[in-house]
């Protein structure tokens, strides 16, 4: 069974459960699961083949979305950080031929000058309905909302073998260009599998998502948490500084 139906079959099982927390805004594995697949069946609908996604932001709830929409797909996904250079991100979205984008609103707003000069033709923002600033962005742009996914019928995440490129990370750069380094299904496979041997964690426990979606740790933070029916916690960015109080208040355990 490759990871990405380990990982569905297990987001399935603990679907009353909280997946995913943030202050006091929760969303349930039901949700999760259900807005994943409805943006596989808008996918499909709208004939977008794109075989590579771009998740541009941090920490919020869309990009989280626009993660399991993109491997219910069949797709592969590419962090963008927001905080990168106009350039470095110009690089990053001609390289891998990115033509979609996932994010918030105010993160695809921050990376607006650099869509101006690539072929970014659809933006998705799950959490987000239409507005001005969204409207005057560059270039011709086929723009999808919440209100899009609300009144669709989910569709069964896409088979993919263990060959499945299931993301591109891309390095830092600091002996050359930025580099597209590319993780398959096998790959996460094997390493959640030994990790699991290493930890045997409740349903329901609670964990800290501190690493940016750029950092190859993330996939720990989210991943290991989602197969484990684990709440994932994320921070402010301001807590990252200081994460104590973070802590403490969200009951960390792992």
């Amino acid at each position: 069974m490759s990871f990405a139906q380990t990982l569905y079959k297990k987001i399935t099982s603990f679907s009353e459960e909280v997946a995913i927390s943030q202050g006091d805004k929760s969303i349930t594995y039901e949700k999760l699961n259900n807005t994943a697949k409805k943006i596989g069946r808008l996918f499909k609908d709208n004939t977008l083949n794109q075989s590579i996604v771009g998740i541009v932001g941090q920490r919020n709830f869309a990009v989280y979305y626009g993660i399991l929409g993109s491997i219910y797909s069949g797709f592969t996904y590419v962090p963008i950080n927001e905080k990168y250079t106009e350039d470095r991100i110009i690089k990053i979205i001609k390289e891998s031929k990115l033509s979609v984008l996932i994010g918030t609103r105010e993160s695809i707003i921050s990376i607006k000058e650099s869509i101006k000069v690539t072929d970014i033709k659809v933006v998705l923002l799950p959490e987000e309905e239409p507005s001005k600033e969204i409207n005057s962005l560059p270039g011709n742009i086929n723009y999808f909302y919440k209100s899009d996914l609300l009144n669709l019928k989910e569709i069964s995440p896409k088979e993919i073998d263990n060959s499945h490129i299931f993301y591109i990370l891309f390095t830092s750069g600091s002996t050359g260009n930025p580099k597209g380094v590319m993780v398959t299904d096998e790959n996460l496979r094997v390493f959640f599998k030994n990790l699991s041997n290493f930890y045997k964690l409740p349903v329901g426990y609670r964990a800290s998502q501190t690493f940016d979606l750029s950092f190859d740790l993330s996939v720990v933070d989210i991943f290991f948490t989602w197969i484990n029916g684990g709440r994932l916690c994320i921070l402010n960015q301001s807590e990252l500084i200081m994460p104590f109080d973070y802590i403490k208040r969200e009951k960390i355990n792992f």
